[in-house]
């Protein structure tokens, strides 16, 4: 087990290698200059070349490169171009806003998605199961960004509701908190539990043609019994990878979404970041985007030895 975690960890050096060397050098291809957004539109020739000079951004790509590359080694991702601060400061003081909305999304398409597959494969073919279907399919088919403008308008042209704006901590105001969480991660998980849902059912219906499961019907057993001892535990196994693919999603989504109902989060500052030319800072929250995707991936692979003790890691 350690040595498999060990080789993981291993290839995620050259993942994010590969990572920082695409942004870093697509960030430099796009149009706009970190100078002209610092000292605006209307800045003078030799100012911005000040500020080229002062950032190190006269200097060739791959000096560039190499030299944020030693010290992002050392720990020091350098800090901001736009927020004069370091960027690792600046990523922790957005992080918390962020993994509670994932986190919470992940909640609703797990407790949503999971029950509502079984429910589905169980009464195959009965008005519940078109109704669920009817209804993933209607949830992958709306954009989270686009539901989240609705959750937004209707209820303020409707009924003169509104979330509170900015952010309060959970243990500050737990209930100012969820009303600013629950319609982003509404938005967000929606289409996750879709997806989740239809896999947990197509798993769950395949399951319960096996032979195993028909075995154990024959033996006399509950149906209660037959599912929750037979079906769901090995119906699970492709549910989870569902579940961890849908979190690095979720870790994509919630861009828009932070956006949207104006959550600090690391989404929303990203976005900040790339209209302002702000390198080092959207190089430093993809790389976190990333390795946050490749260690919860890590982290699915290892919870198959849960539900299946048969499975060994070398």
């Amino acid at each position: 087990m350690l040595r498999y975690i060990a080789r993981r960890l291993i290839l995620l050096i050259p993942v994010l290698l590969g990572i920082s060397i695409l942004v870093f050098v697509v960030l430099r291809l796009l149009p706009g200059d970190p100078a002209y957004a610092i000292l605006g539109p209307s800045a003078k020739p030799e100012d911005v070349k000040a500020i080229h000079t002062y950032l190190g951004l006269d200097k060739p790509i791959v000096v560039q490169y190499l030299e944020w590359l030693g010290k992002a080694l050392q720990g020091n991702l350098g800090r901001s171009f736009f927020y004069h601060v370091s960027v690792a400061e600046k990523i922790r003081t957005h992080l918390p806003v962020t993994i509670e909305l994932v986190l919470l999304a992940t909640l609703l398409s797990v407790i949503v998605g999971i029950p509502a597959g079984i429910i589905s494969a169980i009464k195959q073919n009965s008005w519940l199961d078109f109704a669920a279907r009817t209804i993933t399919v209607g949830a992958l088919s709306i954009p989270s960004f686009w539901l989240g403008t609705l959750m937004l308008l209707l209820p303020s042209l409707w009924w003169r509701y509104a979330p509170p704006v900015g952010y309060v901590p959970f243990w500050k105001s737990p209930s100012t908190n969820l009303q600013q969480f629950y319609m982003p991660a509404i938005a967000l998980a929606a289409a996750s539990a879709a997806a989740i849902m239809r896999m947990t059912r197509s798993s769950v219906l395949e399951v319960m043609r096996a032979d195993y499961v028909r075995t154990a019907r024959a033996k006399g057993l509950r149906e209660r019994g037959v599912v929750s001892r037979h079906v769901l535990k090995n119906a699970m196994i492709p549910v989870l990878s569902l579940v961890g693919l849908q979190v690095g999603i979720l870790l994509g989504g919630q861009v828009i979404v932070e956006q949207i109902f104006t959550l600090p989060g690391i989404g929303r500052l990203l976005i900040d970041s790339i209209f302002q030319r702000d390198y080092l800072l959207v190089q430093a929250i993809v790389l976190y985007i990333a390795i946050a995707v490749v260690l919860i991936n890590l982290l699915v692979d290892l919870l198959y030895t849960a539900l299946e003790p048969r499975i060994k890691y070398s």
